[in-house]
């Protein structure tokens, strides 16, 4: 959990550097954003590091839990799994947000950039399934999938999350819709919080070996504090992209589709 704080706490301040230069455009501060801008390289290898660290420690808790975890969830690469579900999610946050800053600024979709992401979020997720499956298979531990309860339920639910894009958008037609790349978006973004929901929660029996059957769930209290997190960050974002140079201009946008 150390490693885990002060993981994210970097990678918070490490993403505001990175965002910084929007900011001293907007002020004015030409020297400080040249400045910036030749370490900015260390900053992104940083920036991808950090949550790589921090997204794989998240599924070690899982490991230390033991037999308190579900067996669809309860294996030693679920670091692996948590790790690369965080990369594709990556993807699936890109695409959801393009979708809806597009829709909701008017903005002309950039398809040139999405359509290429997109395939390439296909490949790291086909890698993320077949590890998933596979681990499964060698640890014996699918059949649990096929037990009729909450469990079993919530598998398939995330399952079909992680699946849904490569019917979405399998073909290359279907990437250069927009409609279908955000659901595909939303589809990894569910996956992803399904997995750890699932994970944490739905599989995580802590009564195990004490009072088996005893179970956790977040009380009004804290799903209040979690959605006002959210509420903030949808707030700054909007703020933001309006008061600031965030989005790139609309006739470099419009150059960039014309020369694809």
């Amino acid at each position: 959990m150390f490693e885990v704080a002060v993981c994210i706490s970097a990678y918070i301040v490490v993403m505001w550097l990175e965002f910084s230069p929007a900011f001293f455009e907007k002020w004015g501060m030409v020297d400080a954003k040249k400045k910036l801008n030749k370490v900015l390289f260390f900053l992104i290898a940083l920036g991808t590091v950090l949550p790589m660290m921090h997204q794989s420690s998240l599924g070690t808790l899982i490991v230390v839990m033991g037999v308190q975890i579900n067996p669809l969830w309860q294996t030693q690469i679920i670091p692996l799994l948590f790790l690369l579900t965080a990369i594709v999610i990556g993807y699936g946050v890109v695409l959801f947000e393009s979708c809806v800053a597009s829709s909701a600024y008017r903005r002309k979709i950039e398809l040139h950039l999405l359509e290429p992401m997109a395939k390439i979020m296909l490949g790291m997720l086909a890698i993320f399934v077949v590890v998933r499956f596979g681990d499964l298979l060698v640890r014996g531990a699918l059949p649990f999938a096929f037990k009729g309860n909450l469990a079993a339920l919530a598998f398939w639910v995330e399952t079909l999350c992680f699946v849904a894009p490569f019917a979405l958008i399998g073909s290359a037609t279907a990437r250069r819709n927009p409609a279908k790349l955000f659901l595909a978006g939303v589809a990894i973004m569910l996956g992803g919080v399904f997995m750890r929901l699932n994970a944490f929660l739905i599989g995580y029996d802590t009564g195990v070996g004490v009072d088996t059957g005893w179970t956790y769930f977040p009380s009004v209290p804290e799903l209040m504090v979690t959605i006002g997190m959210f509420a903030v960050e949808v707030l700054g974002y909007i703020y933001i992209t309006r008061r600031f140079p965030v989005l790139p201009r609309e006739e470099a946008v419009l150059a960039n589709s014309a020369a694809h």
